[in-house]
């Protein structure tokens, strides 16, 4: 699996941060889009850490979501 849209679904934070579970192990994981879920912080910080080791992911779409400052945080701690 190289993307993973799921864009729209009402993910909200559980289910966030179960994907986050998944993540760890997709290390040739491209595209992650999870615009537009509901997201709060701790879904963003277990996504981000969950992502932290792949080197091949080139776009996280998480707009439109409610991440706050901490997740805004990790998130820009993995893209930078």
């Amino acid at each position: 699996m190289t993307d993973l849209r799921m864009a729209n679904c009402n993910i909200e934070e559980d289910g966030a941060i179960a994907i986050a579970a998944v993540l760890g192990n997709k290390k040739n994981l491209l595209v992650l889009d999870l615009t537009s879920n509901r997201i709060m912080s701790n879904g963003c910080i277990a996504i981000c850490k969950a992502i932290a080791n792949h080197t091949t992911l080139r776009e996280i779409l998480l707009s439109n979501n409610f991440i706050g400052p901490d997740g805004a945080r990790q998130l820009a701690h993995k893209v930078l």
